[in-house]
């Protein structure tokens, strides 16, 4: 999500530079998503993550993630995104009757 047109930055708890820090020393800095494998990336911390996309900042909520893994998340997050607003858009303009021509 590109900070330059979001809001996340103010959603942030004041105490947020702890909480970073706090993640990072229970992680050890080390990425935490799963590979196909079961194994975990080998990578080192990039980001902390939130595993929901909520404003939900408490420790369970968050993980130490790669810029890999938190660029393929975040581009999933974004492309749902984009397709539940195009589905809310087309739910607009929806037809609620029958065509006249349909009326049988």
């Amino acid at each position: 999500m590109p900070w330059s047109t979001s809001d996340r930055r103010q959603r942030l708890p004041r105490n947020w530079r702890h909480i970073v820090a706090r993640i990072r020393r229970r992680d050890k800095d080390r990425c935490q998503v799963r590979l196909a494998d079961g194994s975990q990336c080998p990578n080192s911390y990039g980001a902390i993550d939130h595993i929901r996309n909520d404003d939900d900042h408490r420790d369970e909520n968050l993980r130490v993630i790669c810029d890999p893994h938190h660029a393929e998340k975040t581009g999933k997050e974004s492309a749902a995104g984009r397709a539940a607003n195009r589905r809310k858009q087309q739910a607009k303009f929806r037809r609620t009757e029958q065509h006249p021509g349909l009326v049988g």
